[in-house]
């Protein structure tokens, strides 16, 4: 499945990574989920991704990049779901 909806979602996620280089963007991913309060499980591909995965919770995002994030797909009833090996 496609990680995003179309370009906008893209760019809207682009603009926190462009924000965070200290982050992945699955690092991102996780982060917005964890502090929505979601349980999140994430798919480690390899040792380097579940690092990355644990590393994340050292991190936080501001409001402001969760209020970026929180517009992406603004369409009722969307969901998303990725996939990790797919998310540099």
């Amino acid at each position: 499945g496609a990680l995003l909806a179309d370009d906008s979602d893209v760019e809207q996620l682009g603009v926190v990574c462009s924000r965070r280089p200290d982050l992945t963007r699955a690092q991102i991913l996780l982060l917005w989920g964890l502090q929505h309060g979601a349980a999140v499980i994430p798919k480690a591909t390899s040792d380097r991704h579940l690092q990355d995965n644990i590393a994340a919770a050292d991190y936080r995002l501001s409001a402001d990049e969760m209020a970026i994030l929180d517009d992406i797909g603004k369409l009722p009833e969307r969901r998303y779901c990725w996939n990790a090996a797919n998310v540099a």
